[in-house]
């Protein structure tokens, strides 16, 4: 996360950057644009966007837009990950 990488030393960071993001920032847009229109909304839902928001392709929208629709996947992924964990079926889930 954002924070988590400001608190590592400059060189570090520089590091991490050269070698990690851009392989990691075109996995995250190919993910997002590779979704259907459906799966847009929600993950534009939970981030508190628009609705008109979910034409875009990732890599169109401002920074602060982005920044959002990511921390939205990761908290998504987090909830049903936890989900899955549990060995929780469709018809199980459904019936809390």
């Amino acid at each position: 996360t954002v924070s988590s990488m400001q608190n590592l030393p400059a060189g570090l960071r520089n590091v991490i950057g050269k070698h990690f993001a851009d392989s990691r920032w075109r996995e995250t847009c190919a993910y997002y644009n590779s979704l259907h229109e459906r799966d847009r909304l929600t993950v534009c839902f939970h981030a508190q966007m628009k609705k008109s928001q979910t034409v875009y392709r990732l890599e169109e929208m401002p920074i602060a837009e982005r920044e959002r629709i990511v921390c939205a996947i990761d908290e998504l992924r987090r909830a049903f990950s936890k989900v899955r964990s549990r060995g929780v079926n469709t018809s199980t889930f459904l019936s809390w």
